[in-house]
């Protein structure tokens, strides 16, 4: 089990009201079509072509409850478009930050969403593909949804009938508008967020003016794990001095942590065979490597022309036996003239 400082972090910042997040990804399921914009679309929307590229309308973010059960307030939102305004932003693959893909531009908040713009260079190739570009992926469907890189704070807007949250939200402080940042877009497998994606609509219209919240105070706590590569969330509330935690995501949570325990046992008995096969395949080559290191020792080779010992164990079997053949026929055909004595033990061995 791995708890995640890295870039899901649970922080109290006011008593147990509510959370900042340092960095999160929160997922999207928006899905690109299988048409970048046209010229005549981006000459509307007033971009410019630029490098060598595609362009294609995003929706990265929205306002409803995703899978996760988490939720984005429209102040938050147009928080993230300011800042992708006022600095750009990158579009990377599965939040790998060394795999920059394109960019992000042009956002603003309709209806809700968080949208804009992105391009993708021509020249980005999909990891472990490097024949297929990922605007061909993009194209034929293989890939379609997207994931925020965000920073806020988080607190909970809905509970159920025991008092334990369901439903948490983002929202902005505007004494700490540092808090709540855009960090960045990814290009993933599976999102979490419902309708997140890129089409091929122009946008137009204003940006919906951001209404004012009412400040909460919820005593609620939640704490988020990552098991096994899936997100899992511990949440708590509180009751006079008293931090009851909701017995069933301590059980969800309990039953992942075990799965993981199971898998690490046979991992770790895998482990144990393995090195007891790498001791028989090291006791297997052993031989074949004494004839390579004792025969060109034996052939008196200058000591530029002898392989090294970390030369010969980067040998494959197949290079190995043919090189030790190949030594042992030298050793054989100079003894006929000069008997050569060879030790059967490499140099390390004595």
């Amino acid at each position: 089990m791995q708890h995640v400082p890295h870039y899901l972090e649970g922080k109290v910042i006011s008593d147990i009201t509510s959370y900042e997040v340092s960095h999160a990804s929160i997922n999207g399921a928006f899905k690109f079509t299988n048409k970048a914009l046209s010229g005549e679309e981006l000459d509307a929307a007033g971009i410019e072509q630029g490098a060598a590229g595609k362009w294609y309308v995003v929706k990265m973010a929205g306002s409803e409850v995703d899978r996760h059960r988490e939720r984005f307030t429209l102040e938050v939102l147009q928080k993230y478009a300011e800042d992708i305004n006022r600095n750009g932003s990158t579009f990377n693959f599965g939040h790998t930050s060394d795999n920059l893909i394109g960019k992000v531009t042009k956002a603003s908040v309709m209806g809700g969403d968080l949208v804009g713009y992105v391009w993708v260079d021509d020249l980005a190739v999909m990891p472990n593909q490097h024949k297929m570009s990922v605007n061909h992926a993009i194209e034929v469907g293989i890939i379609k949804e997207v994931s925020v890189e965000v920073s806020g704070l988080l607190r909970s807007s809905a509970k159920n009938e025991d008092g334990f949250a369901t439903e948490w939200e983002y929202f902005f402080d505007p004494s700490r508008p540092e808090a709540t940042e855009f960090h960045g877009l990814a290009l993933v497998k599976r999102g979490a967020q419902r309708g997140a994606a890129l089409s091929v609509k122009a946008l137009d219209g204003k940006t919906e003016p951001t209404p004012q919240q009412a400040s909460k105070t919820i005593r609620d706590m939640k704490e988020v794990f990552i098991v096994n590569g899936q997100k899992h969330a511990l949440t708590a509330k509180a009751e006079g001095n008293e931090i009851v935690f909701d017995a069933e995501s301590v059980k969800a949570l309990e039953v992942a942590i075990a799965a993981v325990e199971k898998e690490a046992v046979k991992t770790t008995e895998l482990t144990n065979q393995l090195s007891a096969k790498s001791a028989e395949i090291e006791a297997l080559r052993a031989p074949f490597e004494a004839d390579i290191i004792n025969g060109e020792k034996a052939l008196e080779l200058p000591e530029t022309d002898r392989m090294t010992i970390e030369a010969v164990k980067g040998l494959t079997t197949t290079e190995l036996i043919s090189k030790a053949k190949a030594v042992t026929d030298k050793v054989a055909s100079k003894s006929v003239v000069e008997p050569i004595t060879m030790s059967t033990k490499l140099p390390w061995q004595a």
